[in-house]
């Protein structure tokens, strides 16, 4: 007798013991009762014992029937969660990842990308490769990363991306250097400023130098810096203001004497975009990834000043909305996000 008869007779007897006839068993199993009442007697024979009683009113256990009865569902349900594990595994991903994103993307977005590979996909290995937004799409031209998220604004378009947050540009610097009023600076009094600010052909710096051209003003750089741990410090110890997205800006940012107030009008933003591959087709492993890594952009909202706290509770919930279902591939849309949209730190 084959283990899989075996098995069919269990989820027979279990069924007829439910149900409490050989009729509600067929029904409930799809099959023909003479098929339900053949796999009962066949298994009564193999144990040797009589498992059900016959009568005109339906099935009842016999008391050897009801001893094992939870032996028969344990049987059955172990037999059922070894055929799905070997499904999943069957199924499952294995491979690189490589993905091509901005510092401070790297900073809020990085935990919850490898919390939901080590999770979901333990047999992913996923490589950060961090850059300017322009050497971004410098890889994903090449075919380099499989994932890139980048800052439009430099006019140039890829054919596979798409907008998946636009994060506002922050006044930041000591208080006593930040004015406030009402909570908010005019971008005028922005020109005013002693500015650190990176060099060109930085996002920031296009931005900035856009808005002062258009209002015929000069601006005030007292000091370029490319890397954010040295603006920041510049910044805390009073050497001028810059311009820096919330998500910059570290938990202890105001214990470093820090101050940052948002320019009025929302004159100062930045698109971040999410692009595949434009040469080669997305990986299978890229579109399970694609869904949770747009979904933690959304829901981190990379403006939002950083709680760590909060974002582990995002991160999470993101995480959840982004499973398990394959990513479409990014419908084509042009980077039309010039302007005062930036890219760089």
């Amino acid at each position: 007798m084959s283990p899989s008869n075996d098995l069919v007779q269990l989820v027979c007897f279990v069924e007829a013991a439910d149900a409490g006839s050989i009729a509600g068993a067929a029904a409930r199993i799809g099959a023909g009762q003479a098929a339900v009442s053949n796999n009962l007697r066949k298994l009564e024979i193999h144990l040797g014992v009589a498992l059900m009683e016959r009568s005109r009113r339906g099935l009842s256990l016999t008391p050897a029937g009801q001893r094992f009865l939870p032996d028969a569902r344990e049987i059955i349900r172990r037999a059922n969660a070894v055929r799905g594990d070997m499904r999943r595994y069957g199924k499952a991903v294995a491979g690189t990842l490589r993905i091509g994103l901005p510092p401070i993307a790297a900073r809020v977005l990085a935990a919850g990308l490898m919390r939901f590979a080590l999770q979901e996909h333990p047999d992913v290995q996923v490589s950060f490769l961090e850059g300017y937004s322009s050497d971004v799409r410098d890889w994903l031209e090449a075919g380099s990363i499989d994932i890139g998220l980048f800052y439009g604004g430099d006019g140039r378009r890829l054919p596979f991306a798409h907008p998946v947050a636009t994060e506002e540009l922050l006044l930041v610097g000591a208080a006593d250097l930040v004015p406030d009023c009402a909570g908010q600076v005019s971008i005028e009094a922005v020109f005013d400023l002693p500015l650190v600010l990176p060099g060109q052909p930085h996002g920031h710096r296009m931005a900035i130098e856009r808005l002062a051209s258009a209002a015929r003003r000069e601006l005030k750089i007292m000091l370029e810096v490319d890397s954010l741990p040295t603006l920041l410090g510049v910044l805390g110890a009073g050497g001028g203001v810059g311009l820096l997205p919330r998500a910059a800006l570290p938990a202890d940012w105001t214990a470093r004497g820090l101050k940052a107030v948002p320019v009025s009008g929302g004159s100062l933003t930045r698109v971040l975009m999410l692009g595949t591959p434009v040469r080669r087709p997305i990986s299978r492993v890229a579109r399970l990834f694609l869904p949770v890594l747009e979904n933690l952009c959304t829901a981190l909202d990379m403006g939002a000043l950083p709680e760590a706290d909060g974002i582990a509770d995002r991160q999470k919930a993101a995480i959840q909305r982004g499973r398990p279902r394959l990513h479409d591939a990014p419908q084509p849309c042009r980077d039309d996000t010039a302007g005062t949209s930036t890219n760089g730190i």
